[in-house]
């Protein structure tokens, strides 16, 4: 190599060329050492890091510039971690489109505004990209000793990478992925991160098995930042997380500790239906069951003096972005997120400073977020952290019964049928309980009633319907993972939806059957503990509120088909419903497609 001075001088010339040049494959490494010296990248490491290898260099990694980060990043996307054989036809590069792509990597911090500021770069880093899978070559995987790491899903587009592919039909592409990347694990470039999914119900439980190298704690710091913007005094500030509120969550959500709000719920929800008033016209079965269900949770969490409905716009707005913020897409440029966020905060700041009677859960958590001490608006952040995450899922999980249901031919009569015979023969053994069963849903339920129907109904739509990441970060060092290592510090995904629309593991997986889940005697298959059954996660960091979320459920369903007779109005229905990308990744995904009652 030349001296530094000429060498960078040489390579800004190289840049500077307006002419369209065929390259050989020497000069294609010539080429981007040039771009490596120019945004002032040692070659070593930047080669290392694309091929997998150990640096030959020990000089430490420079402080890269942001846009020469992620221009680099999405180069090693774009190959997809698969290297060609050095035969293939000398490439045609544009020099002036290049040039300038560099330029714009070096002159400042900020992210690009406009189209004529993206456009340029994001062709010429696809260049480069071809560039980069013909220069660098990794080991093979014969090779002794030698771990491959998961096949990376191609993407062309820095920075957003996979992310609009995915948001468009997040099923499609996956579906796609594991058909072309069959070993249970791939990678994926989406909003400025990579994430490791695992789409195995075997690696995803090997997963859950190892706690302490797969680990949650990191994940969710980052969600209660990021999502919840929660302060670092209130994350980092004090061991409060770890050490009281998350154990006090658990406690509040174990069975027996929930019953007073369970109980709670069905008053509420029993009093919400006898002062609503039936619409005289057909109206949005979306809007009527989870708004009802969102009143009437609401008086059951916070008391009745919260407004429930006086943050549901707020809440609603922000619910339809808190996926995309989690999975790493900038909460800044989301408005209407940010803004509905800070109003929801205000909201239960309000709450908090007058007098209120929350239930045992919250009261709780506020002892500790006061005790700690919290600001207000930390305190405000807690409030949602708590009522996002029910409020985001569980109602969800009544209608998407309903949806399915309700399309039938048969519609919910065989329910309804199932509900009042148990009930008939629970008050027939119960005589201490006086009037229908319907007055007496969490005492009926307790008794643990044989419903089967119901059972597999509510299952199905959980297994079609719900979308959980489940993530996971490495921790404490490398770790094997089947036949890959995943490194320090990558985000893992554990894909259970991958898992739920499996055809080995379910048959017609991508149908909704309701009796999927009945024995061949009429009895409830079980499905706690399944393996291949995750709509809650697995290992010990199961979702706690899945007690909770099951007797919600039915106690709203039997609510809503005792005291409803729901006629669709097939004109005014918005069909097919389809599986929408909202909420992906964080519990039930919301319909795409609407029914309209009467």
């Amino acid at each position: 190599m030349q001296d530094e001075a000429s060498d960078v001088k040489a390579s800004k010339k190289m840049l500077r060329s307006d002419d369209v040049v065929k390259w050989t494959l020497d000069e294609d490494k010539r080429l981007v050492q040039a771009v490596a010296k120019y945004a002032q990248v040692d070659w070593n490491l930047v080669r290392a890091e694309l091929s997998g290898r150990s640096p030959t260099s020990s000089k430490p990694a420079q402080a890269l510039e942001r846009r020469w980060n992620v221009l680099k990043d999405d180069l090693l996307a774009l190959s997809g971690g698969k290297l060609r054989p050095s035969g293939l036809p000398r490439l045609t590069l544009n020099m002036s489109s290049f040039s300038a792509t560099i330029s714009k990597i070096t002159e400042s911090e900020r992210w690009p505004k406009t189209p004529s500021e993206w456009a340029l770069p994001v062709v010429a880093a696809a260049a480069t990209a071809v560039a980069l899978s013909i220069i660098v070559n990794p080991p093979s995987p014969e090779v002794k000793g030698y771990t491959r790491d998961p096949p990376m899903v191609p993407s062309w587009i820095p920075w957003i990478g996979s992310f609009w592919e995915i948001e468009s039909d997040p099923d499609a592409f996956f579906r796609q992925a594991e058909k072309e990347y069959p070993g249970g694990i791939i990678a994926v470039r989406a909003a400025g991160k990579k994430f490791f999914f695992v789409t195995s119900s075997d690696l995803i439980n090997q997963i859950y098995k190892k706690p302490t190298v797969y680990a949650l704690s990191p994940v969710q710091m980052g969600w209660a930042k990021s999502v919840f913007s929660l302060s670092d005094q209130a994350l980092y500030g004090s061991p409060m997380f770890s050490a009281r509120l998350a154990p006090h969550m658990d406690r509040s959500m174990a069975p027996k500790n929930m019953m007073g709000l369970i109980k709670s719920f069905e008053n509420h929800v029993r009093q919400e239906v006898q002062f609503r008033a039936v619409p005289s016209q057909p109206v949005s079965l979306q809007d009527f069951v989870i708004k009802l269900s969102y009143v009437a949770t609401g008086a059951a969490y916070f008391g009745p003096t919260f407004n429930a409905m006086g943050t549901w716009d707020a809440f609603k707005g922000f619910d339809e972005s808190v996926y995309k913020v989690a999975l790493g897409y900038p909460a800044s440029l989301l408005r209407t997120f940010v803004r509905c966020r800070e109003e929801m905060i205000g909201k239960f700041v309000e709450y908090l400073d007058k007098p209120h009677d929350a239930c045992e859960l919250i009261r709780g958590q506020e002892e500790i977020i006061r005790d700690v001490p919290f600001d207000k608006r930390d305190m405000g952040c807690m409030m949602l952290c708590a009522w996002w995450p029910l409020m985001a899922n569980v109602p969800w999980g009544t209608l998407w019964v309903l949806l399915h249901q309700l399309q039938r031919p048969e519609g919910v009569q065989p329910l309804l049928d199932e509900l009042t015979a148990a009930g008939t023969a629970w008050s027939s053994a119960h005589p201490e309980f006086t009037g229908s069963y319907t007055l007496h849903l969490t005492e009926f339920l307790q008794s643990n009633p044989s419903l089967p129907l119901l059972s597999s109904v509510i299952a199905e739509s959980l297994r079609f319907a719900t979308d959980s990441y489940s993530m996971r970060a490495v921790v404490d060092g490398d770790a094997m993972l089947g036949p890959y290592m995943m490194r320090d510090g990558d985000m893992i995904v554990c894909s259970t939806r991958s898992v739920h629309m499996d055809e080995k593991e379910f048959e017609r997986a991508s149908e909704w059957i309701p009796t999927r889940f009945v024995a061949e005697d009429g009895s409830a298959k079980g499905t706690e503990g399944s393996f291949k059954w995750m709509p809650f996660g697995g290992g010990i960091s199961m979702c706690s509120g899945r007690f909770f979320a099951n007797y919600h459920v039915k106690i709203f369903l039997a609510t809503l088909l005792t005291n409803f007779k729901f006629t669709v109005d097939t004109e005014k229905s918005q069909l097919p419903i389809t599986v929408g990308p909202i909420n992906r990744g964080f519990g039930l995904r919301r319909p795409k497609g609407d029914l309209f009652v009467k």
